[in-house]
């Protein structure tokens, strides 16, 4: 894949409320996220009709760290 067609992850998604459990990624056509570090997942509503976090997220432990670092994993991993 050229640098032209990778995915651009700006947005943080919810997980789960645990530590490390927000990841950057993108929203799928099916509803789930690919995030920065791998996972797909369903995301967590934050309120009516919103997946999103507004910003970067408050508590840096809720971060996980292969997505605040931009290490690139496996993609496509569901957990």
């Amino acid at each position: 894949m050229s640098n032209n067609h990778r995915p651009v992850y700006t947005t943080w998604y919810l997980r789960s409320y645990g530590d490390r459990d927000t990841h950057q990624g993108q929203m799928r056509p099916d509803g789930t996220v690919l995030s920065r570090c791998g996972v797909v997942f369903q995301p967590r509503l934050i309120s009516r009709g919103v997946f999103a976090l507004p910003s970067n997220p408050a508590d840096p432990d809720q971060i996980c760290p292969q997505c605040r670092d931009g290490v690139p994993a496996n993609r496509g991993v569901v957990r």
